[in-house]
């Protein structure tokens, strides 16, 4: 699996809508236990980024063109090696006002701190927080 160009799966059922889902996080294990919870509990398309720069150029790219659906979710951890998640939430604030309208941040991270939480509140953008392990009954009350 090559995460860094960006991988989809999908699985549907009639259940209800299709949640488009961007994952982005360096560490391939955490996007694979994810990728598995989120398909087992809802029809869902994801797309998994291990370098949030790559993810950045081709959410923008989407954005911008119009070429596709934006995704309805992306969770992003904080700390990664090519770009922080901090960096990449100020990069997100340039993107159009209706696509950040739409498109719902969670901060998935293996930090705990207090002050990340309370940075996290500066981002219109940020819909939670979450200390990882990313639970099934988290994604199910997260998403439904």
């Amino acid at each position: 699996m090559d995460v860094n160009s960006g991988s989809t799966y999908q699985i549907t059922t009639h259940m209800t809508e299709e949640k488009r889902i961007v994952l982005i996080d360096d560490d391939p294990i955490t996007n694979l236990v994810n990728t598995r919870l989120f398909t087992k509990h809802l029809p869902s398309k994801i797309e998994v980024y291990s370098n949030p720069l790559v993810a950045l150029a081709n959410l923008k790219e989407l954005a911008l063109t119009g070429r596709g659906d934006f995704p309805h979710y992306i969770f992003l951890d904080i700390n990664m090696p090519e770009m922080e998640g901090w960096d990449f939430l100020d990069a997100f604030q340039d993107f159009p006002e209706t696509v950040q309208k739409n498109c719902k941040i969670i901060i998935l991270t293996s930090s705990v701190d207090f002050c990340d939480v309370e940075r996290s509140k500066r981002y219109n953008s940020v819909w939670d927080f979450i200390s990882k392990p990313l639970t099934s009954d988290r994604i199910v009350t997260l998403l439904n």
